[in-house]
């Protein structure tokens, strides 16, 4: 595992256009992907210009965003935490 894969955030991130999106580990050249509900970005590219993490308990990830990604989030947390264990 690298250094990049050991410290990278896994979770919901905020782009630059206001929208919810999350960050998970991915199989390319970047190491992640943005993802919401129905698509995924390889490295991020396409999703925006700019994005930044949010904590789980930020209050600007909506009850939507939440039941619509929660359970790509657990899904990729769990199979993390399984490469890592």
């Amino acid at each position: 595992m690298t250094t990049q894969e050991q410290t990278q955030h896994v979770g919901y991130v905020l782009t630059d256009n206001g929208q919810v999106l999350l960050q998970v580990p991915d199989d390319n050249q970047w190491g992640f992907a943005l993802q919401d509900d129905d698509q995924t970005w390889p490295g991020g590219f396409g999703a925006a210009n700019s994005w930044k993490p949010l904590k789980d308990t930020d209050r600007r990830i909506t009850k939507v965003d939440r039941e619509r990604l929660g359970w790509i989030l657990k899904e990729a947390r769990a199979s993390l935490a399984k490469a890592n264990a």
